[in-house]
């Protein structure tokens, strides 16, 4: 059977993520191999990583600089693969959708994929606020473009699964500015002729209502936050964010 690393990054200065992370502990336990922690120094609880696998305070911050450590710190790891996925969105997977997580990671373990991207199905992506779904829409199109998909795929949900070939082929790209990657990274396995695998997965739908279960009960219930959570400040960060994750291969184009 083959050896899956799960490697993930942790960013919680107010805490709020550590009673999930734990509440989790046994499941991530039972799939995975080893569980990598890239951790920003200021996430605070630290110490309770250290009994779910092997930790990596980084020392500096940076998505794209974290991410690269991350791939880096698991691929020093003897296994088959290396199943990347966001703290937050990794331990919602696990509390609600198990089954769903269980099946993948069995699916992988029998099979001899080069590189999986791990999508939302479109329940799960319509379960984020508009301002988050809107503006990747174009992005996602922009990038199964470059790659020559002839439909459109989700690239957006940070969720991959990399075999040791697609692993190298990030650690050889190097570290991008931010966002960057999640355009960079599969165009750059694409063009290494390294077969790119699709899983649409219902696990990956709106996860930070699971942090904010007081306040979203506060304003009347998960439909009303989702509006609020839609204000002006947020359509201007995502539609920068929309802009990152596409701007290298632009520019290079």
């Amino acid at each position: 059977m083959k050896s899956i690393v799960l490697t993930t990054t942790v960013h919680d200065p107010e805490g709020i993520m550590m009673p999930l992370i734990v509440e989790a502990k046994e499941t991530l336990q039972k799939l995975f191999k080893t569980i990598v922690f890239e951790v920003s120094p200021v996430t605070q609880n630290i110490e309770q990583l250290n009994d779910l696998g092997i930790v990596h305070i980084a020392d500096r911050a940076g998505v794209g600089y974290n991410y690269l450590r991350s791939v880096m710190h698991a691929r020093s790891i003897d296994s088959d693969y290396i199943f990347y996925c966001d703290i937050d969105r990794i331990v919602h997977w696990a509390n609600t959708h198990f089954d769903e997580l269980k099946q993948l990671i069995e699916d992988v373990q029998k099979s001899e994929y080069q590189h999986v991207i791990c999508g939302r199905t479109v329940r799960a992506y319509q379960s984020h606020h508009e301002a988050l779904y809107v503006t990747e829409q174009i992005p996602n199109d922009i990038i199964s473009n470059e790659i020559g998909e002839t439909s459109m795929q989700d690239y957006l949900a940070g969720a991959y699964i990399f075999s040791k070939k697609s692993a190298d082929v990030i650690i050889n790209l190097g570290e991008l500015p931010e966002f960057e990657i999640f355009g960079s990274w599969p165009v750059s396995i694409a063009n290494a002729d390294i077969e790119i695998t699709y899983k649409q997965c219902e696990g990956l739908e709106w996860e930070t209502p699971d942090r904010y279960a007081k306040e979203v009960a506060e304003v009347g219930g998960i439909d009303k936050w989702k509006e609020l959570h839609s204000d002006k400040d947020e359509w201007e960060k995502r539609r920068g964010m929309a802009g990152s994750f596409v701007r290298q291969l632009t520019t290079n184009n």
